[in-house]
């Protein structure tokens, strides 16, 4: 179902599709085309056919309701260069990841469960093809069970900027230790200057694993409302910088020694902060 150029809309209810060949998604939009889907069951088989998908030009799809499946190589579940947004819904992604935002874009999900099985969890980052004009990309996830099994980061950013906003998510990393990772990709940008600049808030939520990212990559880390990391951060001391804010009511347990330039803590005495054994050396002070 394919809706392109601006004005264009189209409405899909209660449809089951179910594509084979390769670059066949379920939903797609382009040039600001927009798809609204509810009650839907989407499979794909081919390569690159994410179940949600724009491409060039931008474009806008809403999902609510479905049921989604791909299990081609490159196929993840949504796959933005627009705005994509899915509610209630439950996916998974067989030989990919949840979810790519490239360019300025972004994606919405919430009260869903979805897994990917291959790569990250979610990768946000700029090709330089032209299918995604340079920006902000952005992921909002907020009751969500994500589950990845892949053996990379759950998050991983590069060659873009980003900001991340998660909110009481069940998160699942079964094959991996590594939360985020902010790092420059030989296959994307011009060396030197493809690192990834992430901003991550967290919200009412749990964090395992390890905060990564390399000597040209940031990370600011903003956890609130009682969240939780366990985890370390920039072990080998070797990225750009890492700077981590806490709310009095969020805590964070070091699983190793940890490097960041700045901490701003609400509880003056960092009793939230468990060293369990590791040291914890901030920059500034």
């Amino acid at each position: 179902v394919f809706a392109t150029g601006e004005g264009s809309v189209i409405n899909v209810e209660n449809t089951n599709i179910h594509t084979k060949s390769d670059s066949s998604r379920g939903l797609d939009a382009t040039y600001k085309g927009t798809v609204n889907g509810k009650n839907l069951t989407i499979t794909t088989e081919g390569a690159h056919s994410a179940t949600l998908a724009t491409d060039r030009g931008e474009g806008t799809i809403t999902a609510e309701a479905a049921k989604l499946t791909t299990s081609g190589e490159g196929s993840p579940i949504i796959y933005s260069t627009g705005n994509i947004t899915a509610d209630y819904i439950t996916g998974e992604a067989k030989n990919s990841e949840i979810g790519v935002v490239e360019g300025k874009n972004s994606i919405t999900l919430t009260n869903s469960n979805v897994t990917g099985y291959k790569d990250n969890g979610f990768m946000l980052y700029q090709s330089f093809s032209g299918d995604a004009e340079s920006g902000i990309a952005r992921l909002k996830a907020e009751n969500n069970s994500l589950t990845t099994h892949a053996t990379g980061a759950f998050i991983y950013v590069n060659n873009t900027t980003a900001e991340v906003d998660l909110t009481g998510n069940a998160i699942s990393t079964p094959n991996t230790t590594t939360l985020v990772k902010a790092a420059a990709d030989s296959r994307w940008g011009k060396t030197g200057e493809n690192g990834g600049h992430l901003t991550l808030r967290a919200s009412n939520q749990a964090l395992n694993g390890n905060i990564v990212a390399d000597a040209i990559s940031t990370i600011a880390l903003d956890m609130t409302n009682g969240s939780s990391l366990v985890g370390a951060i920039n072990t080998d001391n070797t990225s750009k910088e890492v700077t981590v804010k806490l709310s009095k009511d969020s805590t964070w347990t070091l699983t190793g020694d940890s490097y960041v330039k700045s901490l701003t803590n609400e509880d003056t005495t960092n009793s939230n902060i468990h060293l369990n054994g590791y040291k914890l050396v901030v920059a500034d002070k």
